[in-house]
């Protein structure tokens, strides 16, 4: 697999940090840049060259879901995936519906690895 371009939507550096090291220890080969806030994701984002998207949910002043509105309107073939603080089945199956290709807990960053292999092998834009 070659090296995936991610643009990591993550205000909270230390959470940040445990993904791309938990990333990292599966063996992914990935070039991870964190936006922190609505202008540095737009900035990231129509810089190009992104090749998946992870979210948290939550961010101050900018959610998840409008990240993904923005993601889909400007580059709809990158997967989106939800990385979730909490698990609110209600937020989950929302963001799923409105074209998210996945979603992980926090708690599991193991589990994001087997995602990301899973979204990024098939055909680009199979959202």
């Amino acid at each position: 697999m070659r090296k995936l371009h991610v643009l990591h939507l993550e205000d909270n550096d230390a959470d940040a940090f445990f993904i791309r090291h938990a990333l990292e220890t599966c063996g992914l080969d990935v070039e991870i840049v964190v936006a922190s806030s609505r202008e540095e994701y737009l900035a990231i984002l129509n810089g190009g060259g992104v090749d998946l998207i992870l979210s948290d949910h939550g961010l101050p002043g900018f959610s998840g879901s409008a990240a993904l509105n923005i993601a889909y309107e400007k580059h709809p073939g990158i997967p989106f995936i939800f990385v979730f603080g909490s698990t609110n089945e209600k937020e989950i199956e929302e963001s799923l519906n409105a074209g998210a290709v996945d979603y992980v807990s926090k708690n599991e960053p193991g589990k994001l690895a087997d995602i990301i292999r899973r979204v990024t092998s098939g055909p680009a834009g199979s959202r």
